[in-house]
C-alpha cells in the first residue's frame, strides 16, 4: 500500500502541513480546536502513524 504521505519508504510519512488563514482572529481556544481537529482527521484518513508528523499552521490575516 505504500506510505501514508508519500515518503517512498514503507511505514516512514512524510509530514502533512495544513494551513488556515483566518481573518478577524479567533480566540486561543478556537485556534485549539481547530488544530485538534484537524490533526484527528487526518489520523482517522491515513492512520495514528502520521500523528506525530501532522503540522497545522494558522494564520491570522486582515482578509480571507
Amino acid at each position: 500500500m505504500g506510505s501514508p504521505a508519500g515518503s517512498g519508504q514503507p511505514g516512514v510519512a512524510d509530514p502533512l502541513p495544513t494551513r488556515f488563514a483566518l481573518g478577524h482572529g479567533g480566540s486561543a481556544e478556537q485556534k485549539q480546536e481547530l488544530i485538534v481537529k484537524v490533526t484527528d482527521l487526518y489520523c482517522a484518513m491515513f492512520g495514528e502513524a502520521v500523528r506525530d508528523n501532522t503540522m497545522v499552521l494558522v494564520d491570522e490575516v486582515d482578509e480571507v
